[in-house]
């Protein structure tokens, strides 16, 4: 598997990166150039890896294999997430970790539009009887997790990413393919010395082995990460069924937002454009576009992300983990087990055969 690094990734963008103390094992040699670039130097500021953790599951769970635990439970998703997290762990070492979940309605966004993502599939049964197990996979292998009921995983992340900012970390990186979180991302320096001070935040698409940074979100949707939203805005998210401006799509939003900027100078400039049906769509659904707005800009004030998770001590070794091997054996995970236990295991056959050393005489 390959891990593609953002050619914006500049030298000069990441000076407040370090390489790390040992390869990072599992992981091909370009993974291992990425994670030389993203892992700031502990001696400085730690790095944050945040874990979108319902859009992990959810993959996991339709691209593994059927597979069933011990006790007869759907097990593919648990599995896969447990993999991916030891594998987080090799990409982005020196980094303290972050699972956050969703857990309940999103009643704020609800509450603004009662349709909110009411288009979308309820969660699979199967999937649904193994999130418990996940979460405490995540506890199990060292990774604080957090959740809110009420509010989305998203805006917990946007608030982790805030905390982070503020505690002046190095760089924060977000697993996730949600396109949502894209917003988040630091912009570009612009060739300022002094916003190398500033925390770093990143995307990393896991599925694609894509690190993003603002270049590539540029590059990908043609505006800059503190456009997305506005974008969006204008676009619409089919995903949520947030509702956008009928005939406008990504292209195009992104080519009024070059040349006004804000929604906000979009809108005002439309009276004035010349006669389309585009014109009129946008003078006809600005206050559905301003709507549309606010659904999908994150909000970091809500809180409930303690900053003491996110000063916490690194990750321990997985061996060293009290309760990980007691949870891989409950789940018959017996490969997984041999792979983290394996250098333990070979230190303890060692130690028997030397014997025990004799007593002085």
């Amino acid at each position: 598997k390959k891990y593609v690094m953002s050619s914006s990734l500049t030298l000069a963008a990441l000076a407040l990166a370090s390489r790390p103390p040992r390869a990072v094992q599992h992981v091909s040699r370009r993974a291992s150039a990425l994670a030389a670039c993203a892992v700031p130097d502990p001696s400085r500021r730690s790095g944050l890896c945040v874990i979108d953790s319902h859009n992990l599951a959810y993959r996991m769970q339709f691209a593994m294999p059927e597979l069933t635990s011990r006790q007869g439970e759907p097990a593919q998703a648990l599995l896969g997430f447990c993999n991916k997290l030891v594998q987080l762990r090799d990409v982005f070492p020196g980094y303290r970790m972050l699972a956050v979940f969703d857990e309940g309605a999103p009643a704020r966004r609800v509450e603004m539009l009662p349709e909110y993502k009411e288009t979308r599939a309820p969660m699979p049964p199967a999937l649904r009887s193994q999130m418990g197990h996940i979460r405490e996979a995540a506890e199990c292998l060292g990774v604080p997790t957090i959740s809110r009921f009420g509010v989305e995983a998203d805006d917990l992340i946007a608030c982790a990413v805030a905390l982070a900012r503020s505690e002046g970390a190095a760089a924060v990186s977000i697993v996730t393919s949600d396109k949502d979180l894209l917003q988040l991302v630091s912009g570009d320096s612009g060739g300022d010395a002094g916003a190398l001070d500033a925390t770093n935040v990143t995307v990393f698409d896991d599925r694609k082995k894509v690190l993003l940074d603002a270049a590539a979100v540029q590059a990908k949707h043609g505006v800059r990460p503190d456009q997305l939203v506005d974008l969006l805005a204008l676009v619409g998210d089919a995903s949520d069924n947030v509702p956008g401006v009928p005939g406008v799509g990504q292209k195009t939003a992104a080519k009024l937002l070059g040349e006004h900027g804000t929604l906000d100078a979009v809108l005002a400039a439309a009276p004035s454009m010349k006669k389309s049906k585009r014109r009129d769509a946008l003078i006809a659904h600005a206050e559905q576009a301003r709507l549309a707005r606010q659904l999908v800009q994150l909000d970091a004030s809500v809180g409930g992300v303690d900053p003491e998770e996110l000063r916490g001590a690194l990750p321990a070794p997985p061996a060293e983990l009290p309760h990980l091997r007691d949870f891989l054996q409950h789940h018959g995970f017996t490969q997984l087990e041999r792979r983290l236990f394996k250098a333990r295991e070979a230190i303890e056959r060692a130690q028997r055969k030397r014997g025990s050393p004799r007593p002085a005489t």
